[in-house]
């Protein structure tokens, strides 16, 4: 009894040993452990300043009819933020444009005297001191409508600047005027800062420095955006 309790123990144990023999090697991989420092995390307070600040200022002397913003407004550039009062030049734009068109009107007549005294030069009926005097004249009028022409250009220019507008993406910082106020040229607007040139300075403790490489991002927030 006991020797049938042996072999069939035997035979029990050999089994598991033979199947193994059956089956395929596991694959293995095979890494070496390295011991690294890992850089701690930690809050740290830091200060956002504007890389970029204007001081944005008016080119035109008049009286400011409307103010299109308030301090702390989020400006996109070409956003018009104050139109001034545009009465004195277009009247001035007015008179020059009356101006333009009575020396075209000179200017017509006396091509037409010279075109008269050139023919009777011709036919030796004036004197050519006659027809230089009609020539130089009718020079002068033509000298004098591109001047005219100039002016009313320089009118439309200024007339422009009457529209003051942001000059890029900013915030408004501070705001310097209001509706009925009188500005001169040169005259501060507002103070602009450039809401896409941000640059954050934060005081880094000597033993998180090695911690850091040029080139890492790391995530600031803005609590006042919550951003």
């Amino acid at each position: 009894m006991n020797f049938r309790l042996f072999f069939l123990l035997v035979i029990v144990s050999i089994l598991p040993v033979a199947n193994a023999a059956e089956m395929p090697a596991p694959m293995v991989k095979v890494s070496t452990v390295m011991e690294e420092h890992i850089a701690p995390t930690t809050k740290i307070v830091g200060t956002v300043y504007f890389e970029r600040v204007s001081r944005v200022a008016a080119e035109e002397g008049a009286r400011v009819s409307r103010v299109h913003f308030k301090e702390g407004d989020t400006i996109a550039a070409g956003t018009v933020l104050v139109r001034l009062d545009t009465s004195i030049l277009t009247e001035q734009l007015a008179l020059e444009s009356a101006r333009l068109k009575q020396v075209e009107f000179r200017i017509k007549n006396a091509k037409r005297n010279l075109d008269r005294m050139t023919h009777l030069l011709e036919k030796k009926a004036v004197t050519e001191s006659a027809w230089d005097d009609l020539m130089f004249r009718h020079e002068e009028l033509l000298q004098e409508k591109i001047a005219l022409t100039r002016q009313l250009e320089i009118l439309k220019i200024r007339l422009n600047k009457t529209i003051i507008r942001a000059p890029f993406n900013g915030l408004v910082l501070k705001k310097q005027v209001e509706t009925g106020e009188w500005v001169a040229p040169g005259s501060e607007i507002c103070v602009l800062a450039d809401s896409d040139a941000l640059y954050v300075q934060v005081p880094v403790a000597e033993e998180l420095v090695r911690f850091t490489t040029k080139g890492d991002r790391i995530p600031v927030l803005l609590n006042a955006y919550n951003k």
